[in-house]
């Protein structure tokens, strides 16, 4: 499989329904036999909310799968799996938005016509702007937030093995630690009001005592002192 000489790169990449391609693009002067791995992936896939990858000599495939639908890549190894996975969920927002509706019913190729510019112009956004690892790793994309174990997808296909079982992981590392800092920034939130009330109320207490000390004195009216 055969590759353009430039930086870590976005070479190829596709959207489908199970096993029907939708709309794929690949980059210019790329050869070899991307579309026909990526097929076999297709084939060998459950359809779930999850992600994973693969390692093929000098490249790897990334998938996700969200929608009953699969979005898949793939790059050069240099490129990091988190602007890999930053990719695919920005390719996903923009499909499901232009597309959403018709996917379910739509036949293989039918979306190419309209969708195709499209990946082809992400491609070349996430492969060439600078920086967008430190804006997948905002978001959680990176490996930090998940451990995606690669394999060879040679041996893989040459076993006859269901791939999801080898490498698939799902999101659940990364929704419960966002969940557990959303939930720290609420409780942090709600401690502080509480204390913010509580020196409120500690606040209008002592004015309160001290209006009923002098009115001892002075009555309730201040008018004898």
């Amino acid at each position: 499989m055969a590759g353009s000489s430039r930086g870590p790169a976005i070479l190829y990449s596709l959207v489908a329904r199970e096993s029907a391609v939708l709309c794929e693009h690949v980059t210019d002067g790329m050869s070899g036999n991307c579309g026909v791995v990526a097929q076999q992936i297709l084939t060998q896939l459950d359809i779930s909310d999850v992600r994973s990858s693969y390692a093929q000599d000098r490249h790897s495939f990334h998938i996700l799968q969200s929608d009953g639908l699969v979005f898949l890549c793939m790059t050069q190894s240099a490129l990091s799996r988190g602007v890999a996975f930053a990719f695919l969920q920005d390719v996903r927002d923009r499909f499901m938005q232009a597309h959403g509706e018709a996917a379910a019913t739509a036949l293989a190729y039918s979306l190419n016509t309209d969708f195709s510019p499209v990946l082809r112009e992400r491609m070349v956004y996430f492969s060439t702007t600078p920086g967008l690892d430190r804006v997948a790793m905002v978001k959680g994309e990176l490996d930090n937030v998940k451990s995606i174990m690669l394999d060879n997808i040679d041996r893989v296909l040459a076993r006859g093995e269901r791939i999801d079982t080898l490498v698939e992981k799902t999101d659940h590392l990364a929704f419960e630690s966002l969940n557990f800092r959303s939930e720290a920034r609420r409780l942090h939130r709600t401690m502080r009001w509480q204390q913010v009330r509580y020196m409120m109320l500690m606040g209008v207490g002592g004015v309160g005592l001290l209006y009923v000390l002098i009115a001892m004195f002075c009555g309730f009216s201040l008018s004898h002192c």
